[in-house]
């Protein structure tokens, strides 16, 4: 069976953001780990091996695609911020403030160099624009959406986009846009949303091998001292595929942005609406299509469009 073939069965998706990072996991830990804590049937260097490696990560990759929500939602960092009074999650809230803290440094910063200067040079002026752009691109509509992790921060920025511009919920109009994307718009987003699967299930592989590999060292033994570098490898590779992740999810939302600037009048005419041609219409009728689709309030006669004449 070809590879050709394996990918007729499961999405190039799947494929390259959940197997992939499994299974070359798996084939890291077969290399480093010792004798003792190496399944017998994964220790000869034989087509076999592969195989069940293979079996093993599809198995894994599988999971993983199952639990791809719960996951994103921790690393996005809400689970940080929380609203919980139980003893336990003390900890937890404790990490996510500190990481919170860095987020809102970071934001309070681009907010301030994105502040109009009476009298500003051209080189400020450059400045100030490139912050108003990293602002709107990297954080959400506000100090409170603020969330503590990158990449929550990122994705949490384009939900926000449709809201500041077109006055629409991305999460709530997103799934009836996708439907009006050309095939080649809709290739550029399954490219974008497997990029941020491949290196976020890297980041989380890379790192539960890293932590089993040095339960072993501690255990075994299984190597000598000038081969320490092979246990530090997969946690700054973790790091490296977390912040390509982050990247990755900048890209995915940019898509999402471009998508809906360019389809919001399919959606405006699939569901009888009339056009909006001012800031103040749009602001009207966003806000009357956010309450129709979420909580089914009618349309207001007059935002709803005419008979089309022959």
């Amino acid at each position: 069976m070809g590879i050709s073939d394996i990918t007729g069965v499961f999405s190039r998706y799947f494929i390259v953001g959940y197997f992939i990072p499994a299974f070359f996991s798996l084939a890291l830990l077969k290399v480093v780990l010792s004798d003792e804590w190496l399944p017998s049937a994964v220790e000869p260097d034989s087509g076999t091996a592969i195989l069940i490696l293979g079996a093993v990560g599809l198995l894994i990759g599988l999971v993983l695609l199952g639990l791809r929500d719960p996951f994103l939602y921790f690393v996005s960092g809400y689970l940080f911020v929380r609203d919980s009074r139980r003893r336990w999650y003390r900890p937890i809230r404790g990490v996510g403030n500190w990481m919170l803290e860095r987020r809102l440094q970071d934001y309070n910063r681009l907010t301030e160099e994105s502040k109009r200067n009476p009298g500003e040079t051209d080189a400020q002026l450059r400045r100030r624009k490139l912050a108003e752009w990293h602002a709107d691109l990297w954080f959400p509509d506000g100090e409170s959406k603020v969330l503590p992790t990158r990449i929550g921060n990122r994705i949490r920025a384009w939900e926000d986009y449709a809201r500041k511009r077109w006055s629409l919920e991305t999460v709530v109009v997103w799934p009836r846009i996708s439907t009006f994307l050309t095939e080649q718009e809709s290739k550029l987003h399954a490219d974008a949303e497997t990029d941020v699967a491949f290196f976020l299930n890297g980041a989380l592989s890379l790192f539960l091998a890293g932590m089993v590999m040095f339960a072993d060292l501690v255990a075994n033994h299984p190597h000598p001292l000038w081969l320490w570098w092979i246990y530090v490898l997969p946690f700054v590779l973790t790091y490296a595929f977390y912040r390509a992740a982050v990247g990755a999810a900048e890209r995915w939302g940019g898509y999402v942005r471009a998508s809906i600037d360019v389809h919001r009048f399919d959606l405006y005419a699939k569901l009888g609406v009339k056009p909006p041609m001012t800031e103040q219409e749009t602001t009207v009728v966003g806000s009357a299509l956010n309450r129709f689709l979420l909580y089914g309030d009618p349309l207001p006669d007059d935002l709803r469009a005419g008979p089309k004449t022959p």
